[in-house]
């Protein structure tokens, strides 16, 4: 009988911090990686199904990743709001902030896919990469549609180097 309450009392700690393991999320997820090829990202998505919460997750690493890319647009309104209460008209003022982002991201790629189940609710965190080399090329793609801008910047040390990142 004290054989079998010590092994309960060493199996149950074990049993509960193989459980708590099994839900640890992995470093990459608060620490992604840092590389002066790539751009990289994590994405989070939650749902009931595994699929949305993917797809959820792959959104939010996108989005991530362009606000890399491309500088974020911030806009702020300010709107006048009337509200009832208690028989009198109230005027509130509400701001909406908005951000927008718009970049081409080009051969992005998952490298590590973490989920996670509890109570129902599914949990994804994808870890994205995008070469920077692709933004470079899609950059001198556009320098040399642009026959002006081409002749002004073509023999230039910045040029260059745009040229040698894009290899």
């Amino acid at each position: 009988m004290k054989r079998i309450i010590a092994l309960v009392i060493v199996a149950l700690p074990i049993l509960a911090y193989s459980q708590l393991f099994g839900q640890r999320t992995p470093d990459w997820v608060k620490n992604p990686p840092k590389s002066g090829g790539s751009f990289y990202a994590v994405g989070e998505g939650s749902s009931s199904t595994p699929d949305v919460a993917e797809r959820k997750a792959r959104l939010n690493a996108s989005v991530a990743l362009a606000k890399q890319v491309e500088p974020t647009i911030e806009t702020q309104t300010t709107r006048l709001q009337s509200v009832v209460r208690n028989n009198k008209v109230l005027k509130e003022r509400v701001q909406v902030i908005r951000e927008s982002v718009v970049a081409n991201l080009h051969d992005t790629r998952v490298i590590e896919k973490h989920t996670a189940e509890r109570n129902g609710t599914h949990t994804v965190y994808l870890l994205v990469e995008m070469p920077k080399k692709n933004i470079s090329q899609s950059f001198v793609d556009q320098i040399k549609n642009d026959k002006e801008l081409y002749q002004a910047v073509a023999k230039s040390k910045a040029y260059k180097e745009l040229l040698a990142s894009a290899q």
